[in-house]
């Protein structure tokens, strides 16, 4: 498969996994959340390992928008080892997953905006079946969690994600939903 297509499934799998952890009750949060880590870490390793290194000579700004994935990378894998500590349904988890939520929604603009349209004028046909294959072989031997390490670049809940999270339980509540 081509790599910009694979990717971009990837974002749509995880962006309806996280809209799916938004309506989810209690019960189901926990699951979500792993199904989460999981797709973001082998995506996140996969790009960094396969994609990034490719990307940084091959397209105009090639070093510094793979250094600022990698920046984002990072601080997403933070979010996602701080929520390996949350307890399951907490606001605390609800906040991080919204923060987690917005920061995926920026790093994917980016990617399909801005990066993707470069691979396509920088890389042929053939290139990005074989780049496609290669992501998705890197795939099946990353890591699902992050290390423990990666909450030292957790960027923390943001504001956005508090309210999110607050107008999400308040909704709840009003379905009677808890």
């Amino acid at each position: 498969m081509n790599a910009i297509t694979l990717l971009t499934n990837d974002h749509r799998t995880v962006e309806g996994l996280l809209e799916r952890y938004r309506s989810a009750t209690v019960e189901a949060k926990q699951s979500l959340l792993d199904e989460i880590t999981r797709e973001l870490m082998k995506h996140m390793d996969a790009e960094e390992n396969v994609l990034y290194p490719q990307l940084r000579t091959s397209i105009h700004d090639g070093v510094k928008l793979m250094a600022e994935a990698v920046d984002e990378h990072e601080k997403a894998k933070g979010l996602l080892s701080e929520l390996q500590n949350a307890e399951a349904g907490s606001f605390e988890m609800d906040s991080r997953i919204s923060t987690l939520q917005k920061a995926i929604a920026h790093h994917v603009r980016e990617e399909e905006g801005n990066i993707f349209p470069e691979m396509q004028k920088s890389l042929d046909a053939a290139r990005l079946e074989q780049l496609g294959g290669q992501i998705e072989e890197a795939k099946r031997s990353a890591p699902e969690t992050p290390p423990p390490s990666a909450e030292e670049d957790s960027p923390g809940v943001s504001v956005a994600g508090v309210v999110t999270a607050a107008g999400d339980r308040l909704k709840d509540a009003v379905r009677g939903k808890e």
